[in-house]
């Protein structure tokens, strides 16, 4: 039996947990991410939704994708 990948996605409303097979877990972090302006943490470091791997979420403890945090200087 393949391991499911629990991808937890916040909003503003709160979040959303999900689970899938690691191929579909691939598929569904790159399209949430993908020209929505949201940002991937696997383990609480950001990583590049293009470059994740079948053995960075096997490995990973936490899966978050979440809104990009928009910032400046005051």
């Amino acid at each position: 039996m393949e391991k499911l990948i629990k991808i937890k996605v916040t909003s503003a409303r709160g979040h959303d947990e999900f689970e899938f097979q690691v191929n579909d877990a691939i598929e569904f972090i790159r399209e949430q991410c993908q020209g929505t302006g949201k940002v991937l943490y696997m383990g609480g470091l950001m990583k590049s939704p293009g470059e994740v791997q079948v053995s960075d979420l096997l490995g990973a403890e936490d899966i978050t994708i979440t809104n990009g945090l928009k910032g400046g200087i005051y």
